[in-house]
């Protein structure tokens, strides 16, 4: 009997055994494996292409994949994760960060259709389709056609050309017809974009869940001349571009400054938890305090909430504070904490965030009267153990930008490690 008793224990775990290695197959299933099809969603497994399309009839594309309940949109190199859910008989992505919706339902087992909803436009989605692709890096229908100008480089922008003109770099890299790169701006960037070089045209598009965004541009010479759609609300008409490796744009720390006679900034406002964030008081003496001015609506804000929850942990033993204080969309007190406490949470933030008014760089600049201007989101303060400012920074130029991102990376830990250590 004692025999039998182990003959079966050994067949239980070997059944055991055989489902945790079926499971485990499962559960690693990647984008770059055959696509399956999905038993949870009913979608298939694997990459997937969607286009948002505009009113004049362009479109937006952004590649993603599928693994069982999860899609992943990806913009170069950047990765965004988002769980699939069940509402009736259509699929809901959201993204808490910023509070934005994908909500579409299956025309077939490699197509679905739907609309994307952001928090400021829940009634006005853009439409958006998506079907399967076999190849993530042609994000452009007619990109199967070789490129014959080159794009990679550095070069002086100016968008807005016929209404009110404001100048950038352009960052591009280029492998074969794919391109990737970013435009920076004196307010920050435009983070991750991907696209194609086709004949002697450039496509370059991203969605991050805030923005849909899609450039356009035709090259003769060493100039650019094209489009710019941000969703539908948006459209410049022409921008243009020349190569250029000297120019740069203003110096993002001359850009906000304090006001003559004053020394630093004073406020009090609510948390989201609803305790009161008072600066200066008592509990910042002989601290160095980082002060965040942002939106939960931003991504650029978003990169720079990243990086200072980085320097957070690792300085705030030594005396550094961070307060974020926040300018939401939304109509009601109760309506803006509840934006920013999901957009904190979803972040991990580990420094207190209040919100201090409306989405408008006029009502930051009266709580920060101090200041000539809040002429961006965000722009971050750095105050002294004695309370007075240090520097001020406009704008955030994030991961997406590359040298320019670790050069600010560096020089701010350099200022935070100095200060702490005065």
């Amino acid at each position: 009997m004692r025999l039998i008793s182990q003959q079966r224990n050994m067949y239980c775990l070997l059944v055991i055994w055989v489902f945790f290695v079926f499971a485990l197959g499962s559960v690693v299933t990647s984008c770059s494996e055959t696509p399956i099809i999905n038993t949870n969603e009913g979608l298939i497994n694997g990459d997937w292409l969607g286009k948002f399309v505009l009113n004049d009839g362009s479109y937006i594309p952004f590649n993603f994949c599928v693994s069982d309940s999860v899609i992943t949109i990806s913009n170069s190199s950047e990765k965004i994760t988002s769980a699939m859910r069940r509402v009736g008989d259509s699929i809901v992505c959201n993204f808490p960060v910023f509070g934005s919706d994908l909500k579409f339902k299956q025309s077939g087992d490699d197509r679905v259709s739907g609309y994307w909803y952001t928090y400021k436009k829940e009634k006005s989605g853009v439409y958006f389709v998506a079907s399967t692709t076999s190849n993530r890096d042609q994000r452009f229908d007619h990109s199967i056609s070789p490129a014959k100008e080159n794009f990679q480089g550095k070069w002086k922008v100016g968008f807005s050309q016929a209404l009110s003109p404001y100048g950038a770099v352009g960052l591009f890299e280029q492998f074969g017809n794919v391109v990737t790169g970013t435009f920076l701006t004196e307010t920050g960037d435009y983070r991750y974009l991907q696209g194609n070089a086709i004949s002697d045209t450039l496509f370059l598009s991203c969605f991050d869940g805030a923005h849909a965004f899609l450039f356009k541009a035709q090259k003769s010479g060493d100039s650019l001349r094209g489009v710019f759609y941000s969703g539908n609300h948006y459209l410049d008409s022409l921008w243009v571009a020349v190569r250029s490796d000297s120019f740069e744009l203003k110096d993002p720390y001359a850009l906000t400054f304090l006001k003559n006679g004053e020394t630093s900034v004073s406020f009090a406002v609510p948390d989201v938890l609803n305790d009161s964030i008072v600066f200066p008081s008592g509990q910042y003496d002989n601290k160095v305090v980082i002060l965040q001015i942002f939106g939960s609506w931003c991504p650029n804000c978003k990169d720079e909430s990243v990086f200072l929850s980085e320097l957070y942990n690792k300085y705030h033993k030594d005396g550094l504070e961070i307060l974020g204080v926040a300018f939401e969309s939304q109509g009601s007190i109760e309506e803006r904490n509840k934006r920013l406490l999901s957009y904190s949470n979803s972040l991990n933030l580990p420094y207190r965030v209040s919100v201090g008014g409306g989405a408008s760089k006029a009502e930051a600049s009266e709580v920060f009267h101090q200041l000539n201007e809040i002429s961006s989101f965000p722009t971050c303060l750095f105050i002294d153990k004695t309370g007075m400012i240090r520097k001020i920074h406009t704008g955030f130029y994030g991961p997406g930008t590359g040298s320019y991102y670790h050069k600010y990376v560096n020089n701010t830990t350099e200022l935070v490690e100095t200060l702490l250590a005065e």
